[in-house]
């Protein structure tokens, strides 16, 4: 039985990483804010597919609290690196519950932070 290579990511100093395969990936949707934790909704293995849940809300993504939402593409693998590819921001409609997610750029808070959804 071959031994796999192991690699030591620079990123988190002495830990060692065990990548998967070159091109597997999943793209996960987390929501999360300033003053609350994170949660992963979910994951889907096409990037279409995770914009259109944000985009219908799907699971109310909302729940009256989280401000933001990410979708990030995470290789597979153990400690995997993922790679935020869009973050939106919640916009309130009149009635707040029923505002919409709107594409923004990484809040303050999330700025050297990754792996929202897996890690």
């Amino acid at each position: 039985m071959a031994k796999a290579k192991m690699d030591k990511c620079e990123f988190l100093g002495s830990f060692q990483t065990l990548p998967g395969k070159e091109g597997e990936v999943i793209y996960t949707v987390a929501s999360t804010s300033e003053r609350h934790d994170t949660r992963c909704w979910g994951w889907y293995p096409k990037k279409e597919d995770a914009f259109a849940a944000v985009k219908m809300n799907a699971g109310d993504m909302h729940e009256c609290s989280y401000t933001h939402v990410v979708i990030e593409e995470v290789p597979s693998g153990i400690i995997p690196m993922s790679k935020a590819i869009q973050w939106f921001r919640y916009k309130p409609n009149k009635v707040y519950s029923e505002g919409r997610w709107v594409r923004c750029k990484p809040p303050k808070f999330a700025e050297c932070t990754i792996n929202f959804s897996l890690g």
